[in-house]
Formats: structure tokens, C-alpha cells, sequence
């Protein structure tokens, strides 16, 4: 079965996704870029208003459940759980804001031993800065 993605309904938008990645011997920041050929707006419903149900448009999340009390303004909860290929994981949301289409998280589970942190950045712009 296909799911679509927000890179396959690919006006463009640059989605700027930044993952800060820290472990016991270095802090890595990874920086990756994707366009997408739709207005901002259709852009945003999929990965701002359902990043809770990032289990219908990403081939690598099997499940999604959202729970806890929102601690940002605009968003309807705190934590999200998902089951990947790889295994459970849990962020944390740590910023939502639809104004400037961006949001970003933390990892509270299901990373890997070595890693200490991984928090990361959601950022889309109609230019590619």
C-alpha cells in the first residue's frame, strides 16, 4: 500500500527540517532542505495541523497516538508516541506556531543508547533561506 507524503503532493515551498543530535562524544546539527511544489497552506495542514497523525503520510510510522495536556499555545497536546520500522519512539512538542508554519520537538524516548538529545526544527518558507 502507498501512502501519500508530503514530499509526493511535491508555487514552491522549502520545508527546512534541522535535527540537533547530541551524544557522550559529539553535538551534530543536520540540516536538510526539501521543496515541494503546493501552496504553504496545504503544506502546513499536513505536517503542522496533522503532525499528530504523521502515521498517514510517513511510510516509516506504523502508529501514532497524542496524549498529555498541551503546553503550547495552539497545539491540542503535549506528547506524541509513534511505532516505527525501527521501534516505539515519543516526542515531545516544544513549539507550535501556524503563523510562521513552523514547530519543533524533542525525542523522549526510543533513540538510541549512545544518544543523549535529539531536538528537532520543522520550518517551511516560500524561499529557500
Amino acid at each position: 500500500m502507498h501512502r501519500t507524503t508530503p514530499f509526493d503532493i511535491g508555487i514552491f515551498i522549502w520545508i527546512k527540517n534541522i535535527f540537533n543530535v547530541t551524544t557522550n562524544k559529539l553535538n551534530t546539527k543536520i540540516i536538510k532542505t526539501l521543496t515541494i511544489n503546493k501552496p504553504i497552506t496545504d503544506v502546513w495542514e499536513v505536517l503542522g495541523n496533522q503532525f499528530a497523525a504523521i502515521d498517514k503520510w510517513s511510510s516509516l510510522i506504523t502508529k501514532s497516538e497524542v496524549s498529555g495536556e498541551p503546553e503550547i499555545p495552539g497545539a491540542t497536546f503535549s506528547i506524541r508516541s509513534t511505532e516505527t520500522t525501527g521501534g516505539p519512539t515519543k516526542q515531545q512538542l516544544t513549539s507550535f506556531n501556524p503563523e510562521q508554519d513552523s514547530l519543533s520537538y524533542k525525542a523522549i524516548a526510543g533513540t538510541p543508547g549512545f544518544v543523549k538529545s535529539v531536538n528537532a526544527q520543522w520550518i517551511l518558507s516560500t524561499s529557500e533561506n
